[in-house]
């Protein structure tokens, strides 16, 4: 993993230099957490008990550049990276977790069709190639790699819209898309399974998202 972001940051690097001479350049990214929990009240005739579960912890980070090759035609990097935390079970008063840590690098290329003075059209392919580690806790000192998830996965986006609503930022929303993948998992040496899937999401608020032009 460590080897696919030096070459991640790497490629990044080389676009940023490359920009500066070929066309407008951006920066853009996403950022989110979450968590909870789970409260259970059992009220009865002598007492209440109150019960509270650890609920999921989630965190990830997804930063992306690009530039304009050419008039209309935009190219980026997209680098993302998340952690999750899940509740499993608790053993002698300890509570144990299944950790899932995952990877992918997500190279994509855009059209940019003008509808009126500052919106656009920004039909695109994004190309993510990705990596995701599961381990569960089985006891205070002993943690298990579950699986590993290798994932390759092509996305279109059907109806995709930027609108710069200043000189420099730009706000960008991805309406639909049609995506194809498929994940090989490995649980053991020996074991393999391969995942193939096709999707077509209508949802229109499937991710907004925040741009800055320099």
């Amino acid at each position: 993993m460590k080897k696919i972001l030096l070459m991640i940051l790497c490629t990044a690097t080389s676009l940023v230099v490359n920009a500066q001479e070929k066309g407008d350049m951006y920066v853009s990214g996403s950022f989110n957490i979450a968590g909870g929990n789970t409260k259970t009240v059992i009220e009865g005739d002598q007492a209440t008990n109150t019960t509270k579960t650890p609920g999921s912890l989630s965190f990830s980070i997804a930063p992306e550049v690009g530039f304009f090759i050419i008039d209309n035609v935009k190219v980026g990097l997209k680098l993302s990276y998340g952690i999750s935390r899940a509740y499993k079970s608790e053993v002698d008063n300890r509570k144990l977790y299944r950790f899932t840590h995952s990877v992918a690098v997500v190279p994509n290329v855009s059209y940019y069709l003008r509808i009126v003075d500052k919106l656009y059209y920004t039909p695109g392919v994004d190309l993510e190639i990705g990596a995701s580690l599961e381990k569960n806790q089985i006891n205070a000192s002993t943690t298990e790699k579950t699986y590993v998830d290798t994932k390759v996965g092509l996305k279109v986006k059907l109806l995709s819209l930027e609108y710069r609503f200043a000189d420099k930022l730009a706000i960008t929303g991805d309406y639909s898309n049609f995506a194809v993948s498929t994940t090989i998992r490995k649980t053991s040496d020996t074991s393999r399974r391969n995942t193939n899937s096709i999707s077509l999401n209508m949802n229109p608020s499937t991710n907004i998202g925040l741009k800055y032009y320099f």
